[in-house]
């Protein structure tokens, strides 16, 4: 699925797609939205393996664009996402309808 479509419609998006494209979320309208990554098989969550490290990026850089980090999902079992809910600072998506 389109990055930018999926945001639209389930509300979040991949570390991966962030890394790629830092501009997906300016005109996100939504002021909350999960960035999510998947545990890179036979990689532990542990600091500085896995995703780890691309989440922690991507949740700095969404902080010089409005971001900011409200909530964080770091495991609990093999169907578990590690990502980060983010909010828009402010009132959200101004001007947009």
């Amino acid at each position: 699925m389109d990055p930018q479509k999926r945001v639209l419609e389930q509300r979040y998006i991949e570390v991966d797609d962030l890394a790629h494209d830092p501009t997906l979320l300016d005109g996100c309208p939504h002021r909350y939205v999960f960035v999510a990554a998947r545990p890179k098989a036979g990689l532990s969550l542990q600091p500085f393996h896995g995703n780890l490290p691309r989440l922690l990026w991507c949740v700095e850089m969404l902080e010089t664009r409005g971001w900011e980090p409200v909530a964080w999902e770091t495991g609990g079992g093999p169907q578990t996402r590690l990502g980060t809910l983010m909010r828009r600072s402010g009132s959200g998506a101004e001007g947009r309808s």
